[in-house]
């Protein structure tokens, strides 16, 4: 079935936006940080975002930003309504299980 297709009330949510970008979704597709696959809207896919969680698993895993690859930085996610880069998202705490 072809994603325009789809009912808006039971379309697939964009995993990186839940949904608030207001970008229609447009399919799962690979991570560009590993080889998971997630939904994304157009708006996302086009911003090059991944899901909040996968960019802080490679920030803390890796080791910021000295052990990331040049790519990595370029990055992006949904955060608080908007799109921000690596270097903006704020560090994991307590209440976020960090």
């Amino acid at each position: 079935m072809n994603p325009s297709d789809w009912d808006e009330e039971y379309a697939p949510v964009c995993d990186v936006c839940n949904g608030e970008s207001g970008g229609r979704y447009a399919g799962l597709a690979c991570s560009s940080l590993g080889s998971v696959s997630f939904a994304y809207c157009g708006r996302c896919l086009e911003a090059n975002a991944e899901p909040v969680g996968m960019l802080r698993a490679v920030r803390e895993d890796a080791g910021y930003p000295q052990n990331l690859a040049a790519w990595v930085h370029d990055l992006t996610t949904w955060w608080d309504g908007a799109y921000i880069s690596l270097a903006a998202l704020p560090p994991l705490t307590p209440a976020d299980g960090g």
